[in-house]
C-alpha cells in the first residue's frame, strides 16, 4: 500500500493534455481482498484470470430507469467484470481492448461512464456502463495503466458536463447538474432520452 501520483491522458477537444494529480489516499487495488475469496477463485478459474488489478463495490445505474443498484466490479489484466456482490454471478464481462473511452463528471462526485465499442458477432454487449465509485481516480488510473501495458494505447478520458451514451437499443444524453435538490449518493433521474445526475 503506497501513496501515489496518478498520470492521466485526458483527451479534450481533440487535444491531448497530461495532467498530474497528487492523490492523498493510498491505492489498494483489491479493496475487497478477493484473492482470498473462494467465490472469486471459481470465476477466475472459469475465465483464466490470474491477476486482480482493481476490485471494489460500486453503484451501477440501470439503463432503463436510471435506478441505482449495488454491484461488484473487478478489473483484471484482460477484462472488467460486473457481478452480483453476494453470489458473484457475472452480469457483464467486457474485454479491456473493447473499452473505447471513459467519461467523468467535472464535479467531485464519483460518477463514471465506461464507453464500450459496438458489439461484435456472437458477443453479448449491453452498451456503455454508467457507475459511481468514491475511488474513481484509482479506477481510471488502473484502467489506463493496464490498457497501456497490454495494448500499447492510451485510454481516452473525457471530463464533461454532458455526454451521449450508447445503450445499444438507444442513445441517451447524460447531464451532470449542480442542484440544491440533489440527494445523498448518486442522484439519477431519467426523463425520456435524458438522464440527469444531480450533484450538490
Amino acid at each position: 500500500m503506497s501513496f501515489c501520483n496518478c498520470l492521466f491522458i485526458i483527451v479534450l477537444h481533440e487535444n491531448i493534455y497530461l495532467a498530474l494529480f497528487s492523490v492523498s489516499v493510498p491505492f489498494y487495488g483489491d479493496h475487497l481482498s478477493l484473492r482470498n475469496d473462494a467465490r472469486w477463485s471459481k470465476v477466475a478459474a472459469e475465465f483464466n484470470e490470474p491477476r486482480i488489478v482493481w476490485a471494489d463495490n460500486i453503484i451501477k445505474v440501470n439503463r432503463n430507469d436510471a435506478k441505482t443498484v449495488p454491484q461488484l466490479m473487478v478489473v483484471t489484466a484482460k477484462c472488467f467484470y460486473i457481478m452480483d456482490p453476494k453470489t458473484f454471478v457475472v452480469k457483464s464481462r467486457v474485454g479491456l481492448g473493447d473499452l473505447e473511452c471513459v467519461s467523468l463528471s467535472s464535479h467531485s462526485d464519483g460518477n463514471c461512464i465506461l464507453h464500450v465499442n459496438q458489439p461484435k458477432a456472437n458477443v453479448v454487449n449491453k452498451g456503455d456502463l454508467v457507475l459511481n465509485t468514491p475511488n474513481v481516480v484509482e479506477l481510471v488510473t488502473k484502467l489506463h495503466a493496464t490498457i497501456q501495458e497490454t495494448f500499447r494505447k492510451a485510454l481516452k478520458v473525457n471530463i464533461c458536463e454532458q455526454v451521449e451514451v450508447n445503450f445499444i437499443k438507444e442513445k441517451v444524453t447524460i447531464r451532470f447538474r449542480v442542484s440544491a435538490d440533489a440527494g445523498t449518493g448518486p442522484d439519477c433521474r431519467r426523463k425520456g432520452p435524458v438522464i440527469d445526475f444531480l450533484v450538490l
